[in-house]
């Protein structure tokens, strides 16, 4: 779902929802004994600015949280010995699919024509917990990228 609403003649808010549920299907005799249903949400909300510095520049801020699993679990069923008639015994293990930090990234940006025939983007932009994985260091990126026309 998203949502546009402009400020004025040269900014807007953009919103975007997004909603998922995953059904699997297990094969028979695999490690995957069942799958929940898995539910995801992920979301971001942009201001947008046009002509800010220039003629045909673009100035941008967004905020997200990437699409993340909320719910779900899978069983597994692995080896976990021999019993005395030499079978092999198994056991089921229960693995919760929701990371337990969130993601969430912001993004400023900016995009403007150089001449005719040559533009330029710069992206700044911030991760934490990338991945949902509160385990990995923030991140931070510059990105500058200037194309030319021949």
């Amino acid at each position: 779902m998203i949502a546009t609403s402009k400020i004025n003649k040269n900014f807007s808010l953009i919103a975007q929802l997004s909603k998922a549920t995953t059904q699997v299907a297990t094969l028979k005799d695999s490690v995957v004994s069942s799958v929940s249903n898995i539910d995801s949400k992920g979301y971001s909300i942009s201001l947008v600015g046009s002509d800010v510095y220039s003629q045909n520049d673009q100035l941008f801020v967004t905020f997200k949280q990437p699409l993340r699993v909320t719910s779900g679990n899978m069983i597994l069923t692995t080896a976990n010995g021999l019993n005395l008639d030499d079978s092999i015994s198994f056991a089921d293990q229960t693995v919760n699919l929701s990371p337990a930090s969130i993601e969430r990234a912001l993004t400023i940006g900016y995009t403007t024509e150089l001449d005719n025939h040559a533009n330029m983007v710069v992206l700044l932009n911030h991760r934490n917990n990338p991945n949902h994985d509160d385990f990995l260091k923030s991140e931070h990126q510059i990105m500058i990228k200037i194309n030319k026309k021949f």
